[in-house]
């Protein structure tokens, strides 16, 4: 009633509302009151200018229902004058668009992961190619370089230099590893692996990585940590953290990795985002570096995304997409300025495992 500016409720709209007709005091300010701070003003706006005998387009508000819930709903409304042209009234619909808003910004999601998944493979195809075109120049560089030290003596003045494009040369392949491992699709081979016999295998190779400012601590299990997964990629795995944590530290600190045999309980798998009870393999990297930002947490696991002035950002990245497609799971804790650890879990392959300690 446009006079009075009173409302009256169909019981349909109510029960949108979480209402009965009867708990609605029909006045304009009761019905804004259920409007979010958004869109409060809107819906006023709205319902004064029809009021008022002026057309309005229709308004979108989420309001909120007494069981705490929101729901999304378009109103819209139309003048309706009296036979004696000096009154009128309003008439106007509310209608609940919650699930379609729902179902589209779920459209709209699925569009834009899609729409980056394609950018990623067309990203992942030129990087394989250069890095394949690129690794065999480094192929020619690292051979000549091995040759010429050989033929070198320490005392010569040439050797350190020599020595300083030999590791240059062991980098730029490590990084071009990195982007055809990121480009390639091959299915991996995956079998009974013990991870303290991956670890003992890459020993002199990652002390040799990480350079001598850096102090490397191993804790090997005394008990076979046999896991179901390809031994090259848990390589991989061990390499990227290993020298994700080498870069945390330009100025040295301490690196230490362990691999362990846990048996995870039911509260604490019920706590731990895709943890599950039983038998469990952890490897643990930790370094003692600068730490990583609450507020980068969630994106250091990304494609190309790096907390590092070196490096593509592909590592961690590679890493976890390893971990995940052998069934486990890789977390991170970190403190700024006091250093970061990398878990991994994997489910124990019991079996192989007891079969190799008898």
């Amino acid at each position: 009633d446009a006079r009075s500016q009173r409302l009256k409720w169909s019981e349909a709209l109510a029960r949108i509302y979480g209402l009965s007709v009867g708990e609605f005091d029909g006045t304009i300010e009761s019905a804004v009151s259920y409007c979010d701070v958004e869109s409060a003003g809107r819906f006023q706006t709205f319902l004064i200018q029809l009021c008022n005998g002026n057309s309005a387009e229709g308004v979108e508000c989420r309001i909120s229902r007494r069981d705490g819930t929101s729901r999304d709903l378009w109103f819209v409304g139309q003048v309706c004058n009296d036979l004696d042209s000096h009154s009128h009234r309003v008439m106007g619909v509310g209608i609940d668009i919650t699930d379609r808003k729902r179902e589209e910004s779920h459209r709209q999601l699925l569009a834009s992961q899609l729409a980056q998944a394609q950018k990623l493979e067309a990203i992942g195809r030129l990087a394989g190619g250069v890095a394949h075109d690129f690794n065999n120049i480094l192929i020619v560089i690292n051979g000549y370089a091995q040759l010429l030290l050989a033929n070198s003596k320490p005392a010569d003045h040439q050797f350190r230099m020599l020595t300083e494009i030999a590791k240059a040369g062991e980098r730029a392949a490590t990084l071009t590893q990195q982007l055809l491992n990121y480009s390639r699709k091959q299915l991996p081979n995956r079998r009974a692996t013990d991870l303290n016999e991956v670890v003992r295998e890459m020993e002199t190779m990652l002390r040799q990585l990480i350079g001598e400012n850096i102090a490397l601590t191993i804790r090997y299990s005394s008990a076979p940590t046999t896991v179901i997964a390809d031994s090259g990629q848990m390589g991989q795995v061990v390499m990227n953290l290993i020298v994700n944590g080498r870069d945390a530290m330009p100025g040295g600190g301490t690196l230490r990795l362990s691999a362990e045999n846990v048996v995870l309980d039911e509260r604490f798998a019920s706590e731990s985002l895709g943890a599950t009870a039983g038998p469990h393999v952890l490897l643990k990297v930790s370094d003692t570096g600068c730490g990583i930002a609450t507020e980068r947490l969630a994106t250091i696991f990304d494609d190309f995304t790096t907390t590092r002035s070196r490096g593509l950002g592909l590592g961690l990245a590679i890493a976890k997409r390893i971990v995940e497609q052998g069934g486990g799971t890789i977390q991170v804790r970190s403190t700024v300025d006091v250093g970061t650890t990398f878990t991994v879990r994997f489910n124990a392959a019991v079996e192989q495992s007891q079969r190799a300690a008898s």
